[in-house]
């Protein structure tokens, strides 16, 4: 339970309805059916005093008076007084088992202001009451004491309450225990939320400069490259006649192209055009055809979408993807990765799954190597959905994830 805003130490009293039963007993034996035969209320009451002065009472002071909680007994009719309250008021609250003689309402004076009509009700109607209540007190000192009462009704002959016995505990400790570990829950739940909105900023700039970066990639270093090209091979026609100069030439040319070519690939990389202008699953299938051609690993790819994600999902879900098949290309040793795509749960689920050399996943650990793991359960995560990577060594190995049709850094990454 959070502490109250309305005091340090406390949390608010909870309403009468919301309190339920506990199985708890009286506290000593007092003859609930003392002579009544008029429903008088004042023959009730003297049969109280005759159980707690009698032989039952002895032993119940007896073991009373060397608890370590207050034991009570309070009449409430016919006029309210506390006919019995245990030494180890004194040292809890401070005050006396004599002031609480002196004065009836000592308890409601005592308890904290938000708790008094809770007290109040319990003295009105306790049968409403029989699981422990939790009250604070405020001690003699100013402190505030956490008292759980335990309770139990005595009936007169017409069924009407005429006292009620108690036991309070001590668990101040015990709330300020809960209260420390509230906080704690709190303040990790703050730095949690603060790590995943500074992962959402991450992940948006980085978008945006993916985006960026490969715009300006193809516009300006791939088109200066291209036309250094078609210089080189005008010049290369000039000098056909010096073959020395032209197989120069055409090493240079190649050098040219092929950086023309890595650049492409870095480009495609950034932000494949086929995620922007055609959607997800073409963009997939353009890099699994890289895949086939490159590394001669063999793909299915199976769509089952109807519609296609929006841009923003579109593009987490596609790096994760790209991120696991990247994990193929390096480390499974495959020949062949079979993707399914589909819409599930008001989102959509990825499988990549391959049968490549496989690895041991059961201990939970990273192996070297294999950051982009992590890396793709933070981003699915961040997106609000979930990751989950099955392995065995000579078995292949499994992603699958699953992310919402709407993900958490949409806003985000439309923001910037």
């Amino acid at each position: 339970m959070p502490p109250s805003s309305n005091h340090p130490h406390a949390t608010e009293a909870p309403e009468v309805t919301d309190l339920s039963v506990f199985d708890g007993g009286p506290v000593g034996s007092v003859d609930t059916d003392a002579p009544a035969a008029n429903g008088d209320a004042r023959a009730a009451a003297e049969g109280i005093d005759r159980a707690v002065m009698g032989h039952e009472g002895d032993r119940f002071r007896l073991l009373a008076e060397n608890a370590s909680d207050i034991i009570y007994l309070y009449r409430v009719r016919p006029e309210p007084r506390y006919e019995y309250v245990s030494p180890s008021v004194t040292r809890l609250t401070g005050y006396t088992p004599q002031e609480h003689y002196d004065d009836p309402e000592i308890t409601l004076k005592m308890a904290h202001p938000h708790d008094r009509p809770l007290l109040a009700a319990l003295i009105r109607a306790p049968s409403a009451f029989a699981e422990p209540v939790l009250l604070r007190l405020i001690r003699k000192d100013g402190s505030v004491l956490w008292t759980e009462h335990h309770i139990a009704a005595i009936y007169d002959a017409t069924a009407n309450v005429v006292a009620i016995e108690g036991i309070a505990r001590d668990i101040t400790e015990r709330r300020e225990a809960e209260e420390e570990l509230w906080r704690t829950v709190e303040t990790l739940r703050h730095a949690d939320e603060q790590r995943r909105k500074l992962l959402t900023l991450l992940a948006a700039a980085e978008q945006k400069e993916r985006k960026q970066l490969a715009e300006d990639l193809h516009d300006d270093s791939i088109q200066v490259l291209t036309a250094a090209v078609l210089r080189l091979s005008v010049v290369r026609r000039h000098l056909a006649g010096d073959s020395e100069r032209v197989d120069e030439l055409e090493e240079i040319e190649a050098t040219l192209r092929h950086a023309i070519e890595r650049l492409r690939h870095v480009s495609f990389e950034l932000r494949p055009p086929a995620l922007d202008l055609e959607g997800l699953v073409p963009a997939l299938r353009v890099y699994l055809d890289k895949l086939r051609e490159e590394h001669g690993i063999r793909f299915d790819l199976v769509d089952r979408l109807d519609v296609d994600p929006p841009m923003e999902t579109r593009i987490t879900v596609y790096r994760i993807a790209q991120e696991a098949l990247a994990n193929v290309r390096k480390h499974a040793d495959a020949e062949r990765v079979h993707v399914l795509v589909e819409q599930h749960d008001r989102g959509y689920r990825l499988r990549i799954q391959d049968d490549g050399c496989g690895f041991d996943s059961s201990n939970g650990t990273v192996e070297p190597g294999h950051l982009g793991l992590v890396a793709m359960r933070e981003r699915a995560e961040l997106a609000g959905g979930w990751w989950k990577c099955r392995s065995a060594p000579g078995a292949g190995t499994t992603v699958e994830f699953w992310v919402p049709r709407e993900s958490t850094t949409a806003g985000l990454m439309r923001a910037t």
